[in-house]
């Protein structure tokens, strides 16, 4: 075997390359350099609009909540004020109002008052008595959300005060469920017990 410090070995020396098929490879090479360029420029281009996209469908869902809420939270305020009313009167328990008295609301709300299901008779009994928060007006139908889960936008009362709420779907109907079992459970314990008679 040659050993490497022999005088006589020569390195290997590649080929000459003719002018023409240098050329040729030097226009490869760019060729392949604009190719990977547009594609890396078209990947970057579709990953800022997904998330330029992903920004306006968030903020669209965001504006739609704060605009039911809103809306509700005008009509909640006029209820709490007749709840102030009562306790400024003496009444004790307050007393929920059957209907709310919301004509002289201006500017009119965005939501109208009938996109709106207040609570019943028995329900509205329910509330007063009761120490949890309940649902006591909710959308009839799912806001639907983009981004987000679809919700409903309530009004729970609690402690004598009325506040505003956003829930997902899944959370409403797991609440409201559990709410109008407990209900019904009360209503059959109420009719259960003998009536008072003095």
């Amino acid at each position: 075997m040659a050993s490497p410090f022999d005088p006589g070995l020569r390195p290997a020396v590649a080929a000459p390359v003719s002018p023409a098929e240098a050329a040729r490879r030097s226009l490869a090479r760019r060729e392949r350099e604009r190719r990977l360029w547009v594609a890396r420029s078209f990947t970057t281009l579709i990953v800022l609009g997904l998330v330029v996209l992903g920004l306006i469908l968030y903020r669209r869902d965001r504006a739609i909540r704060a605009r039911y809420l809103g809306s509700l939270e005008q009509y909640v305020a006029v209820l709490n004020e007749r709840l102030d009313w009562q306790r400024e009167q003496g009444w004790d328990p307050v007393l929920l109002p059957a209907e709310w008295d919301v004509s002289r609301l201006q500017p009119r709300p965005e939501a109208p008052f009938d996109f709106y299901r207040y609570y019943d008779e028995s329900l509205r009994q329910f509330a007063q008595r009761r120490k949890e928060p309940t649902i006591i007006a909710w959308s009839e139908a799912a806001v639907p959300m983009t981004l987000s889960a679809d919700g409903r936008p309530v009004a729970v009362y609690q402690d004598g005060r009325v506040r505003v709420e956003w829930l997902p779907e899944r959370q409403f109907n797991e609440r409201f469920d559990r709410q109008q079992e407990q209900l019904e459970e009360a209503i059959r314990r109420a009719e259960g017990q003998p009536v008072n008679v003095k």
